[in-house]
């Protein structure tokens, strides 16, 4: 049964994103879904040259990928379901915000190291992600 047609699940390669990405493919797996995968960075280089800037990102996108493709190597090539990565930079609630939108997701998952990081912009920004969301939210715990 499809319940959720397709799931985003926001990571920031933590322990607690790689163990919450086992609970996230089960209920693909469960619900024929398809996963997207999303890693957010943010870029701060006041003073900085353009130059400089451009391979700051181009470093911490390669290492996305790198990232990326390990989790496709360990957990994801005989999962049987359909998947795709994005990295993007800005505030994850807002790339969060915008994914939902732009992919029409059905259900998010959020780990708790990403609930924390949404949580440390919530208290210098009006703005809440839960208020602004479309589709059912479920929050893995600290496992």
């Amino acid at each position: 049964m499809q319940l959720f047609g397709k799931i985003l699940f926001p990571t920031d390669f933590s322990n607690q994103s790689n163990l919450a990405l086992k609970f996230v493919i089960d209920l693909a797996q469960q619900h024929n879904s398809d996963l997207i995968i999303l890693h957010t960075f943010r870029l701060t280089g006041e003073g900085l040259e353009d130059e400089v800037l451009l391979n700051a990102k181009r470093d911490l996108e390669q290492d996305a990928i790198n990232k990326f493709k390990t989790i496709e190597n360990l957990h994801l090539k005989n999962a049987n379901i359909g998947y795709m990565f994005q990295s993007e930079v800005g505030f994850i609630s807002d790339r969060i915000i915008s994914n939902v939108k732009t992919h029409k997701i059905d259900l998010l998952i959020l780990c708790r190291s990403i609930q924390d990081k949404i949580m440390e912009r919530a208290e210098k920004d009006s703005t809440c992600l839960s208020k602004k969301m479309t589709c059912p939210i479920i929050l893995v715990p600290k496992s």
